[in-house]
């Protein structure tokens, strides 16, 4: 498929993926991953601790940065995954449709982690030896 054309300004599209486990448990919250997001038209990178991945978790991090985005005066439009399994949940695309307004879904038909690929490189940037601690 074509390229989309990226996004014009901030929360044009949002684009998430999620990391780990990985060897040392936090300090404060015991958590073994990450979820992270990317802002595609501004660049902001933000990124979450977490335990687990699953979409209860997606979708408290994409309305947590979305409730963000429109305290600064942006409206979060779309949300790029990757499928893997809790962002392909019915139940993910089900509370992104029901958010008001609704964020739009990106993801391809299987797992594709070249579509979150500004996400990926985030990782390597904040993880830059986290090869060595899985």
């Amino acid at each position: 498929t074509m390229p989309t054309p990226l996004a014009a300004k901030p929360g044009g599209r949002f684009i998430i993926d999620a990391w780990g486990p990985y060897k040392t448990p936090s300090v404060a919250h015991g958590a073994t991953m990450l979820i992270g997001g990317s802002d595609e038209a501004s660049g902001i990178a933000v990124s979450q601790q977490v335990r687990t991945h699953t979409t209860e978790r997606y979708v408290a991090f994409v309305m947590r940065f979305a409730a963000e985005f429109e305290a600064n005066g942006w409206v979060l439009v779309c949300v790029r995954v990757d499928n893997a399994p809790g962002l392909a949940s019915p139940k993910f695309e089900e509370a992104m449709n029901n958010r008001s307004p609704p964020i739009d879904k990106e993801g391809a038909s299987t797992y594709d982690p070249e579509r979150v690929g500004k996400q990926e490189r985030v990782w390597g940037i904040v993880q830059p030896h986290h090869c060595n601690d899985a």
